[in-house]
């Protein structure tokens, strides 16, 4: 498995599935998991993903509209 490094929070589970699907179609790696509560108590879910991606992914997501909260530096413990 990918060790992500980054999380995208979103203020709803729809930003998140859109996101989710988006990064898919242009081939960046990620994964839909729960959402850390210290971090966000908006959304239920957030994205994790290779922090190293981050301006490519606010580009796209700008570009499609997908809005989300903020991107974290950010490993989760597996």
């Amino acid at each position: 498995m990918d060790e992500f490094d980054g999380l995208i929070t979103f203020y709803s589970s729809h930003y998140a599935l859109k996101a989710e699907n988006l990064l898919i179609k242009t081939g960046i790696k990620c994964l839909l998991i729960p959402g850390p509560k210290q971090l966000s108590p908006n959304c239920g879910v957030a994205l994790q993903f290779h922090y190293k991606n981050q301006l490519a992914v606010i580009g796209h997501f700008r570009e499609k509209g997908v809005n989300f909260e903020n991107i974290y530096l950010y490993k989760t413990k597996v």
